[in-house]
C-alpha cells in the first residue's frame, strides 16, 4: 500500500513535469520518462535503432530491460558488489572500451563522409560484395568411388581407370553416356553424370575450384574428393549478376563510410603507437 501511495505522489507531483516528459516507469525510486528512453535508444546502432523506433513492442521490450538492468544494479550496490576485485577489472575494461569507441567516433570519424565517386569506386572494387546472382556452372562429372582409407595402390588403379576414361573422350566419346556406364554416383549416374548448374559454396572445394576454373566444353584432369576421383566436363556458365549501384546506392554510401572511418581509426592508432614509441613484443604471443 505505502509502495502504491509512493508511485501516485510521484505521478501527481510529476504532473506539470510530464506534461513534456511522460512517465514510462516507476520503481521505488526509478523514474524513467520518455526522454530517458529516447535518450538510451540513440546509443543503439543506426540500424537496430531504427527498428526499435519504428517498432513500440521492441520499444516496450527495451525499457523493460532498462528497469530490469537498474533493479539489479542498485542490489548489486547494496551488496558490494562491486568493490569485488574482479568485478573492478572487469568495469575498468568496460570504461576503457566504451571511453575509446566515444573518443574517436567524436575526434577521428565524426566527420569523415564519402562522395559519389568514392562511392562508386568502391562499389567497382568490392563489386563481388553487390551480387544480385551469383556465377553459376553447369557441370556432369564421372565419379569413380575410392574408399577413406585406401592406400596408394588402390588410388593408382583408380587414377588409371580415370585416365582410359579421359583418353576415349580425347578420342570422341560422348561424356554422358560413358558417364552411364562407369559412374560411381548414383544420384547423377542415369543423367549422364549431369549436375546441372550449381554456384559456389554448393559442392567442396576441389571440385567446385575444378568446375568453375574450366571453360565451356572443356574437361578436367583427373580430381580427387573425399568422395573419390572426378572426371569434370563443363557444359554451361551464366555470368554472375550485380546489383546497380543507382539502386543500392545508399548501401554503398553506408559501406564505403564504414571502410573509410576504419582505415582513419588505423591510421590514427599507427601513428599514436609511433608517437607514443610503443613496443610489443608478438614473439612472446605467437611463439608456439
Amino acid at each position: 500500500m505505502k509502495k502504491f501511495i509512493l508511485i501516485l505522489v510521484l505521478l501527481f507531483t510529476s504532473l506539470s513535469y510530464a506534461n513534456e516528459k511522460k512517465i514510462l516507469a516507476v520503481a521505488g525510486d526509478i523514474v524513467i520518462t520518455d526522454e530517458d528512453l529516447n535518450r538510451i535508444i540513440e546509443y543503439y546502432e543506426p540500424d537496430r535503432k531504427r527498428q526499435i523506433q519504428e517498432n513500440p513492442e521492441m520499444k516496450l521490450a527495451v525499457l523493460k530491460q532498462i528497469v530490469a538492468n537498474t533493479l539489479v544494479y542498485k542490489i548489486a550496490e547494496e551488496k558490494k558488489f562491486l568493490e569485488r576485485p574482479e568485478i573492478k577489472e572487469q568495469l575498468k575494461l568496460v570504461m576503457e572500451h566504451f571511453v575509446t569507441s566515444a573518443f574517436l567516433k567524436d575526434e577521428v570519424i565524426k566527420n569523415i563522409t564519402v562522395n559519389e565517386d568514392e562511392a562508386k569506386n568502391y562499389y567497382q572494387i568490392n563489386i563481388n560484395d553487390f551480387v544480385e546472382v551469383p556465377e553459376q556452372v553447369r557441370a556432369r562429372h564421372i565419379l569413380f568411388r575410392l574408399p577413406q582409407n585406401a592406400n596408394e595402390e588402390e588410388r593408382k588403379k583408380v587414377l588409371e581407370r580415370a585416365e582410359s576414361i579421359i583418353k576415349l573422350l580425347k578420342e570422341g566419346a560422348d561424356f554422358g553416356e560413358l558417364a552411364k556406364i562407369h559412374s560411381d554416383d548414383p544420384g547423377s549416374k542415369a543423367k549422364g553424370g549431369d549436375l546441372g548448374f550449381f554456384s559456389r559454396g554448393r559442392m567442396v572445394k576441389p571440385f567446385e575450384d575444378t568446375a568453375f576454373s574450366l571453360k565451356v566444353g572443356e574437361i578436367s584432369s583427373p580430381i580427387q574428393t573425399n568422395f573419390g576421383i572426378h572426371i569434370i566436363k563443363v557444359e554451361e556458365k551464366k555470368e554472375a549478376k550485380y546489383k546497380p549501384f543507382e539502386k543500392i546506392r545508399e548501401q554503398v554510401i553506408k559501406k564505403a563510410t564504414e571502410e573509410k572511418q576504419k582505415q582513419a581509426v588505423l591510421r590514427y592508432m599507427e601513428e599514436l603507437f609511433k608517437n607514443k614509441k610503443v613496443i610489443i613484443n608478438e614473439d612472446l604471443i605467437l611463439k608456439k
